[in-house]
């Protein structure tokens, strides 16, 4: 069975296209493709860990991250939570790179 690496991220405000997720082992609110799912997407993402460790997997690498630290992962790229310490949390921002902009194109 193939799996879509391809994530589509749905926005309730395509005027603020912004996403936020928590994520935990068991569950990711609101749903999405959450922990040990590997994707990619067109939207930056900044992941900060809230509580516990988490195991980032990026392009192939690996980044060990405690509560309060955070990683930045730009579009396109391949990546997933891939190990968790019991009881991690983390937060994960989706964002559209327009949001940087000063000026519209």
């Amino acid at each position: 069975m193939e799996q879509n690496l391809h994530e589509t991220n749905n926005y309730k405000d395509i005027l603020f296209p912004v996403g936020m997720y928590q994520v935990t082992e068991n569950d990711c609110i609101p749903k999405g493709r959450g922990y040990k799912n590997l994707h990619w997407h067109e939207e930056l993402q900044y992941v900060l860990v809230l509580s516990g460790s988490v195991i980032f997997q990026v392009n192939g690498d690996s980044y060990l991250l405690e509560q309060g630290e955070a990683l930045f992962i730009n579009k396109g790229t391949l990546h997933m939570s891939s190990k968790m310490s019991q009881g991690a949390k983390y937060v994960s921002f989706n964002f559209s790179e327009q949001l940087l902009c000063f000026f519209s194109r």
